[in-house]
């Protein structure tokens, strides 16, 4: 998530610019799943992968709880600037 880095740079207030920073960190962190998805089915249209071949390296599954943690996540930072 390049472009979540420039968030921060909006925010006058020092404490809340910290804040927003860590939350974005841990984000871009719990949120590596969904990049490879995008990755391997949307972005890239990974050859192997679309092909199901059997030289492709296999995503791991994403849970429900995982969706459901980075939206959590991203609600969260939605709220605090909204504040």
């Amino acid at each position: 998530m390049p472009g979540v880095n420039v968030i921060p740079n909006y925010i006058n207030d020092q404490n809340l610019k910290n804040d927003i920073q860590g939350d974005l960190s841990e984000l871009i962190s719990i949120s590596k799943f969904c990049k490879q998805r995008r990755n391997k089915n949307i972005a890239h249209m990974d050859f192997d992968f679309m092909l199901d071949t059997n030289n492709v390296e296999r995503l791991e599954l994403a849970t429900k709880k995982e969706i459901e943690t980075v939206i959590a996540s991203i609600q969260s930072i939605y709220n605090k600037i909204e504040v």
